[in-house]
């Protein structure tokens, strides 16, 4: 008896190092950790949130697929905080040897720019900086729309609702003030009223802004505190159109803004509404309670990236080289991203409506 146990336990090992073998040859079996630095608790938890989403169901998708390389997510919460970012880089390059990293927001990105430079790793950043991306080719990705991409794309928005009194409400971050300068290049009538995120009360400022009796307001940030400022601009008797850019889809932000969020304009990425984006979205919103839009979809994009690039590598340099001789990224024919020489990536943008 104890004889057949052994033949079928030995029999059973070798089935398995045959289907082993099978899908993992000496180029396969090789796993790529993608090392997240995200505020995944405080104020800007949401952001964190829409990214860790869209990089999950990525690698989700590809490792499903008949892939010789396989990819694990690695996250470090910063909370929030610029000065956590350095500590989660380091603790995921020394003691999870990771090599590729992803973060979200301008000040996260330029704050891992140096380090990422000198220790010759690849970041991709969800973020809208000019600077990230700038002073040479280095292996520093910046994928999404920068602040005067969308402020253009607003613009378009009002032109074509012929609103004539605007007042903008934008934070002062790295964000909010190149977003500000563009629209007043624009429309030098435009009222703008800045905005500190950490604030929770913004009753003085808002009132400050509808004594112009506008027909048209512009609220952008990405933190919750955008919510806190529309359901402000709603409690205080504004019922005209509000527009906003693509933080407005933050888990945060929306949750702020409870029913004040309904009927505001903001921008996205033109994504199709075929079957297989509505399945990602209902997976997104199970599991998350967003949708599979602006910032989730700009980081569902970078497995892809990765995957399409290291045709059996996993190389920093020879990953970036690829991404950089590519002019676009095509996931399916409603996921395209268009891709420049110095690394910055960028998808298509339009308006919505949130209903």
């Amino acid at each position: 008896m104890k004889a057949f146990k052994l033949i079928a336990l030995l029999f059973f090992i070798f089935i398995a190092l045959i289907i082993g073998y099978k899908s993992c040859n000496k180029k396969d079996c090789q796993t790529i950790k993608i090392g997240a630095i995200l505020p995944m608790t405080g104020n800007q938890a949401g952001l964190g949130t829409s990214m860790k989403a869209g990089l999950e169901l990525a690698i989700e998708e590809l490792n499903q697929a008949d892939n010789p390389i396989k990819y694990e997510l690695l996250v470090e919460d910063v909370a929030s905080e610029q000065r956590n970012v350095l500590n989660a880089y380091n603790k995921l390059k020394t003691i999870n040897g990771v090599s590729i990293f992803v973060t979200a927001g301008s000040a996260y990105s330029l704050a891992l720019k140096p380090v990422v430079i000198k220790d010759d790793k690849l970041l991709f950043c969800v973020a809208s900086h000019p600077d990230i991306t700038s002073g040479g080719e280095y292996n520093i990705f910046k994928i999404g729309n920068s602040s005067v991409d969308e402020s253009n794309a607003i613009i378009e928005g009002i032109n074509k609702s012929n609103y004539q009194r605007i007042v903008l409400f934008y934070p002062n971050t790295e964000y909010g003030i190149p977003f500000n300068e563009t629209l007043i290049k624009k429309d030098d009538a435009l009222k703008s009223i800045k905005y500190d995120e950490s604030n929770t009360d913004y009753k003085n400022i808002v009132v400050q802004g509808l004594k112009r009796d506008p027909n048209g307001i512009i609220a952008i940030g990405f933190s919750s505190a955008l919510g806190v400022l529309i359901k402000s601009i709603r409690d205080l008797g504004y019922n005209g159109p509000i527009l906003s850019n693509t933080g407005f889809t933050s888990s945060d932000v929306l949750t702020a803004a409870g029913e004040s969020g309904k009927g505001v304009e903001y921008i996205d990425y033109k994504i199709g509404d075929s079957d297989s984006t509505k399945k990602r979205n209902d997976i997104i919103r199970s599991r998350y309670n967003i949708d599979f839009s602006s910032i989730c979809f700009l980081a569902y994009s970078i497995p892809y990236y990765l995957n399409e690039a290291q045709e059996g590598s996993i190389y920093v340099k020879q990953i970036s080289n690829e991404i950089r001789n590519n002019d676009s990224l095509v996931i399916s024919s409603e996921y395209i991203y268009y891709i420049s020489k110095n690394g910055d990536i960028k998808p298509s943008l339009t308006l919505k409506k949130y209903q």
